[in-house]
C-alpha cells in the first residue's frame, strides 16, 4: 500500500509539472515565444527600493521587446559625463519620467537631450525616475544625487503620487528582505515564466494591453477639469505639498531653476474643446502649485492630432502599460518649449 501510494504521488507530481509547462508554452504559442518580465529594481535601505545598476535586460512578450538599461550608479541610461556640460537636466519622479513601456532611446529625458542637441545646446539630461515612487521618494532620490549638480529639475508629478507618498511613508512600500527578494527561485519565476507572471498580476492573457478605455470618451462628453472639483484627502495633499517644498527648496540651493509637470494614464479625458487639458486632480495640484510660484508645465497640446486614437501611444509591451516613444514625445516637447527661455540664455 505504501509504495502504491508513493507511485500515485510520483504521478501526480509529473502531472502537475506537465500541466504547468503546457500552460506555459500554450501562453507563449499564443503571444509569441520570447518573454521576460523586468527585474530593474533592488531593495534600499533608505529608498525602500531603487533601480539596479549595470543593468542591460531585455523585456517583453513576442515581437514586442523592450531594452532596459541601466548605467554603474543606478540611472536609466548611459554613463554620467565627467566634463560639465554647458546644460544639466534632471528628470525626477515615477515609472513615467523612468520610461515605462518604450526602450531607453524613446524616454523623455533622451528625448529632451536630443531636442536639446539639435539646436546647438551642449546638454546632458540625467533620468533619475523610478517606478513606484512617490514625491518623497522622489525627494531623497533627488537629494543622493544632487552632487551632480544640475541647472535644471524638472519633476513629471503623476496622479498618483499623494497617495504613494503616505504609502511609503507607512512602510507599505518596503518589499520583502533583499535574501528573499533575490531568492534565485524568484528571479526565475518572475523574470522568465509567462504563467506565473500572469498569475501574480492576476492577468492570464499577459498580451492583453492595460485597458486604458474603460474610461474613455469623445471629446464633446469631457467635462472640463474646472467643472470637476478634486478634493484631496489632507494628509495626502500636506504631504505632497510638503516635499514638493522640499525638493523646490533643494533646488533653489543648488542655484538651478525648478519646474513641474503633469502626467497620467486617461489620455482621451485631457481632450476638450479642441484643446488639452489636466486631469482634474492634475489640475487641483497645478493650481496650488502654481500659487507657491513653481513653473508650471501646460500639458502637451500634441495630444490633440490622436484624439480618439489614443491607443497607438500605448507602451511597446503590452503588460507594461505606460507610453511608447511616440507618447513620451508629446511630454518632452511640452518640456522642452517650456525651458526654452533658459537655454536661450544659455546660447
Amino acid at each position: 500500500m505504501a509504495k502504491k501510494a508513493i507511485k500515485i504521488l510520483f504521478y501526480l507530481f509529473y502531472l502537475g509539472v506537465f500541466v504547468i509547462f503546457l500552460l506555459e508554452f500554450t501562453l507563449r504559442a499564443a503571444q509569441g515565444f520570447f518573454f521576460a518580465a523586468p527585474d530593474y529594481l533592488q531593495v534600499d535601505e533608505e529608498f525602500a527600493t531603487t533601480l539596479r545598476p549595470n543593468l542591460h535586460h531585455y523585456v517583453g512578450i513576442g515581437k514586442h521587446r523592450n531594452l532596459l538599461h541601466h548605467n554603474t550608479i543606478g540611472l536609466r541610461g548611459e554613463e554620467v559625463r565627467e566634463d560639465k556640460p554647458e546644460l544639466r537636466i534632471f528628470m525626477i519622479g515615477d515609472s513615467y519620467t523612468y520610461g515605462w513601456g518604450t526602450n531607453n532611446s524613446g524616454t523623455m529625458a533622451v528625448q529632451l537631450e536630443e531636442s536639446l542637441r539639435k539646436d546647438g545646446i551642449d546638454a546632458e539630461v540625467l533620468n533619475l525616475g523610478v517606478g513606484g515612487y512617490s514625491t518623497t521618494q522622489t525627494y531623497m532620490r533627488f537629494k543622493r544625487f544632487q552632487h551632480l549638480k544640475p541647472d535644471i529639475v524638472v519633476y513629471m508629478f503623476c496622479e498618483n503620487d499623494p497617495e504613494d507618498n503616505l504609502a511609503f511613508l507607512r512602510g507599505e512600500k518596503v518589499p520583502h528582505s533583499p535574501e528573499h527578494h533575490r531568492n534565485w527561485l524568484r528571479i526565475i519565476l518572475r523574470r522568465h515564466s509567462l504563467l506565473y507572471s500572469s498569475i501574480t498580476r492576476k492577468q492570464l492573457l499577459m498580451g492583453k494591453r492595460v485597458d486604458w478605455d474603460k474610461q474613455e470618451k469623445t471629446s464633446a462628453e469631457v467635462v472640463h477639469s474646472k467643472n470637476k472639483p478634486y478634493k484631496p484627502y489632507k494628509l495626502n495633499s500636506e504631504l505632497t505639498f510638503a516635499y514638493t517644498d522640499s525638493i523646490a527648496s533643494l533646488t533653489s540651493t543648488l542655484g538651478a531653476k525648478f519646474y513641474i509637470g503633469f502626467i497620467g494614464h486617461y489620455l482621451n479625458e485631457l481632450i476638450a474643446e479642441n484643446e488639452v487639458h489636466f486631469s482634474s486632480k492634475n489640475y487641483y495640484y497645478a493650481n496650488q502649485f502654481s500659487e507657491k510660484g513653481y513653473n508650471i508645465i501646460p500639458p502637451p497640446q500634441g495630444l490633440l492630432k490622436y484624439e480618439g486614437n489614443t491607443k497607438i501611444l500605448r507602451g511597446d509591451v503590452p503588460f507594461m502599460g505606460h507610453f511608447n516613444s511616440e507618447g513620451y514625445q508629446l511630454w518632452s516637447n511640452s518640456i522642452y518649449q517650456e525651458i526654452k527661455p533658459v537655454v536661450d540664455g544659455i546660447q
